[in-house]
């Protein structure tokens, strides 16, 4: 994270966090940037649930700030791939895709929490990956996530 943005108001609470990355590999290679906005009531200390990789970044790790607290979240993410091991060669049956440069993901979500457990729901979109693609992606996730 660059830096973070934030502002709290008698319980409630709001903080932006934007994000960058590089990943450099055999099956991936890709730079990405984007940012993630979190509001609601007792924020604890995290960077959001965890999610699908790539795409917007979370974790498991949070703090509770209080016994209790909500908040809804979104973001979003651009990436630009310079490959794709998995577009990039042709399949077995020897056909290959038009493979999209420029992919982007959304989400939006919800997390509660109580003492030391989080649940949380993340819907990300994302765009297509490549041109014979029909439509976007669509991922939803519900997670629980528990501090020992």
């Amino acid at each position: 994270h660059l830096f973070a943005l934030g502002g709290n108001a008698g319980g409630f609470a709001w903080d932006f966090a934007p994000h960058y990355g590089l990943a450099l590999g055999t099956l991936s290679t890709a730079a990405n940037v984007g940012g993630l906005v979190k509001a609601g009531w007792r924020l604890p200390i995290d960077f959001a649930p965890a999610r699908s990789q790539p795409g917007v970044p979370g974790n498991g790790f949070f703090r509770p700030t209080a016994t209790w607290g909500w908040y809804v979240f979104g973001g979003v993410t651009g990436r630009v791939v310079a490959r794709n091991l998995f577009l990039d060669e042709p399949s077995a049956l020897g056909e290959e895709v038009d493979r999209t440069p420029l992919v982007g993901d959304g989400q939006l979500g919800l997390a509660a929490y109580w003492g030391r457990a989080r649940l949380s729901y993340t819907h990300v979109w994302r765009s297509r990956e490549f041109r014979e693609e029909i439509g976007s992606s669509k991922i939803g996730a519900l997670s629980l996530t528990v501090n020992f």
